[in-house]
């Protein structure tokens, strides 16, 4: 008997529609088949290898690449630092010295560049530790690699991270007096980050005391802002800061430190020649930015340097 035209259509789309269903069912089986026999599937995106690099989990890494991701794949989401970046600059970030190991092993690229321009080596500088930094140097990272601002690892180092990071590089032949975008170099930002050993670590590797960035500040005139340190005061003076170098509006180290009232450091600056003379663009001294504070400590200052 035929079949009639109304029923051919119905007949081709139950087929159909059990034919998708079968597809389904076999690929959920396959999948259970391939976990139960411990052979990981591999991620369409690279999201488990990049958490897995993120929390320094070297088996899961190990097991994504062996099932197949890409080793370079560049992760999309996270923090901004995270965008394009590999699951080497991950590790290097916040994971390991054994998942970074794992990942160099299996071919990851040494010196591949997140969306910033950053590498792993300038990620575990200013964020890892020393086991991660002499990992990725033993794999030939370029040391003096920059980013989009022109920061090096040696700098990021110097700015937040280890002391032993900020050494590791310094052993391996870094350029101590590189500059960023900004024109600010290593020694600046150890000492903004008030660390005499790093301080003196540069110092030791010829870093350039009279450095100057973009807005005429040196590291004595940032030495002498904030909280200063005297040990740090002293150490950049030893090594030859100009005690009267100032900023582009004229104001020089002996008027911050005046303006920040820390009496000890205005006797320092004093005892190594500081000029109370000098004025800066709006024609104050150091006493009248001490009088400004309107304040014991300020009022002290001016006394003093009235004297």
């Amino acid at each position: 008997m035929a079949q009639s035209s109304e029923a051919r259509p119905l007949r081709t789309l139950i087929v159909a529609l059990c034919l998708v269903t079968a597809g389904v069912v076999l690929y959920f089986a396959i999948e259970r088949l391939s976990t139960e026999l411990g052979e990981p599937v591999p991620s369409t995106d690279g999201a488990e290898i990049i958490q897995a690099a993120l929390i320094g989990d070297a088996e899961t890494v190990t097991a994504e690449i062996a099932s197949g991701v890409d080793v370079d794949v560049k992760s999309e989401g996270g923090p901004p630092w995270q965008r394009g970046a590999t699951p080497l600059i991950c590790a290097a970030a916040q994971g390991n010295a054994e998942t970074v190991a794992a990942l160099l092993a299996a071919g990851a690229r040494v010196d591949a560049r997140g969306h910033d321009g950053r590498t792993a080596l300038m990620h575990a500088a200013g964020w890892g530790d020393p086991e991660r930094v002499e990992a990725l140097l033993d794999a030939q990272a370029r040391i003096d690699a920059r980013s989009d601002d022109g920061w090096t690892a040696t700098m990021l180092a110097a700015w937040r991270g280890a002391d032993e990071n900020l050494d590791a590089l310094i052993a391996a032949g870094a350029d101590v007096n590189a500059e960023n975008k900004w024109g600010q170099t290593a020694i600046m930002g150890a000492v903004r980050a008030g660390s005499l050993a790093k301080v003196n670590a540069l110092i030791a590797a010829h870093a350039d005391v009279h450095a100057v960035d973009e807005f005429g500040v040196t590291p004595l005139w940032i030495a002498a802002t904030g909280e200063p340190k005297p040990e740090i005061i002293l150490a950049l003076l030893a090594a030859g800061a100009g005690v009267d170098d100032a900023d582009h509006d004229r104001v020089t180290p002996l008027m911050k430190a005046a303006d920040s009232g820390e009496i000890e450091i205005v006797r320092i600056l004093l005892d190594a020649g500081a000029s109370r003379e000098a004025v800066d663009a709006r024609g104050w001294n150091a006493e009248q930015w001490a009088r400004a504070r309107s304040d014991e400590r300020g009022d002290a200052i001016a006394a003093l340097l009235a004297t």
